[in-house]
């Protein structure tokens, strides 16, 4: 269970503040099902006002990291609307790719997100169909501090509007692992490009708390 939230502050409009809500549980070996909201101080300062509510969604790794070939994953989700104003329901597909490497003595994780989002239900006379979204950036755990993470990307998300900027971000987080089922993680973030509403600057907190229940097992032949 992650929660995740901060302050916003736009180049041009209100602050406000968010907080993301993600329950992940792994049902099968190599998958995961999770169900998840974005809760806003100001619903319309959203990218996405009209979907951005309830997303259920389930992932499935396809391999293990080799000499040559990344670990990858797929995901398949959908968003719902929940929320006061929301009228549209989206259908995502997603990629995820992670390579391993070391660099001296630093294990190195280089990680490649990709998803294509459709308007599957409600879409407006300016929105688009299709648009994507991209994300890359490396992750590593401090030598010295085993139990925390340093995780950074850049990122772009196309407009939902057609008549409206893509955004580009940075971000910078970490995670520090406080004890076997709970994780405390913060980031700070920019986005250097997009709309004049874009935010100058995010920050972002919140805790991971891990549990153990009911699953199904492949029996071993």
């Amino acid at each position: 269970m992650l929660a995740t939230g901060g302050p916003v502050l736009p180049n041009r409009g209100d602050r406000h503040g968010l907080l993301v809500l993600d329950l992940q549980y792994g049902l099968l070996p190599g998958t995961q099902l999770s169900v998840g909201t974005i809760l806003s101080s100001d619903p319309s300062e959203l990218k996405d006002p009209a979907s951005d509510d309830l997303a259920v969604a389930g992932r499935l790794s396809l391999n293990a990291d080799s000499l040559y070939i990344p670990q990858l994953a797929a995901q398949l989700g959908v968003n719902v609307p929940t929320g006061a104003g929301s009228r549209a329901v989206d259908v995502e597909l997603k990629g995820y790719a992670t390579k391993s490497l070391t660099l001296g003595l630093v294990p190195l994780f280089l990680h490649l997100n990709t998803s294509l989002e459709a308007r599957a239900h409600g879409q407006g006379a300016d929105e688009r169909l299709l648009r994507y979204h991209v994300a890359v950036g490396p992750s590593f755990t401090l030598p010295w501090q085993a139990a925390t993470t340093i995780v950074a990307d850049i990122y772009v998300d196309q407009a939902v509007s057609r008549h409206a900027a893509d955004t580009g971000g940075l971000e910078l987080g970490a995670r520090y692992r406080v004890s076997p089922i709970l994780a405390v993680h913060a980031a700070v973030g920019t986005e250097v490009a997009g709309p004049v509403s874009r935010a100058t600057l995010f920050i972002h907190a919140g805790f991971g708390i891990g549990f153990t229940g009911p699953a199904f097992r492949v029996a071993k032949p």
